[in-house]
């Protein structure tokens, strides 16, 4: 993955087919760290991600993260986050949006918006910390899940 040659590049968005099923064996009792316990074998119950995780297929897209300041969140350069245009927002909640011609992920904070702001922070302080009029702020999309691939 080559970054934005300005740096300005915080995520890369694609499409997905969240319409395809594919069942796989869940672990419902969790798996522990620490001292063995006797192996269990598949209790039966499958789980698909697009069914647990894509609440509106139509609406939802993954996106690489292409920064370094949400590690703090455990979000990491690479990750492939899942994107919700049909979910609305809340506050702290991870948000992908679009300013200065890229798009962004950052933490929406939306504790002055009685004073008609809206703030994108990144989990790194250092970090900019992007200031939109609440009245003309639109989210592209709410993070509803993060995914790492081992390397």
């Amino acid at each position: 993955m080559t970054p934005h040659p300005n740096g300005t590049n915080d995520v890369l968005l694609f499409s997905g087919a969240f319409t395809s099923r594919l069942p796989l064996p869940f672990f419902s009792g969790g798996i522990q760290a620490g001292v063995p316990h006797e192996a269990q074998n598949f209790p039966g119950e499958l789980i698909d991600f697009n069914e647990r995780f894509i609440r509106h297929p139509d609406a939802t897209f993954y996106a690489r993260v292409d920064t370094d300041a949400l590690q703090a969140v455990g979000v990491m350069r690479g990750d492939l986050v899942v994107v919700d245009r049909a979910e609305t927002p809340q506050h702290g909640d991870l948000v992908v949006y679009y300013a200065e011609g890229a798009f962004r992920i950052g933490a929406v904070d939306f504790s002055h918006k009685q004073e008609g702001r809206v703030l994108l922070r990144q989990a790194d302080p250092a970090a900019r910390v992007f200031e939109f009029q609440a009245d003309s702020f639109q989210e592209w999309g709410v993070v509803v899940c993060s995914i790492r691939r081992r390397t």
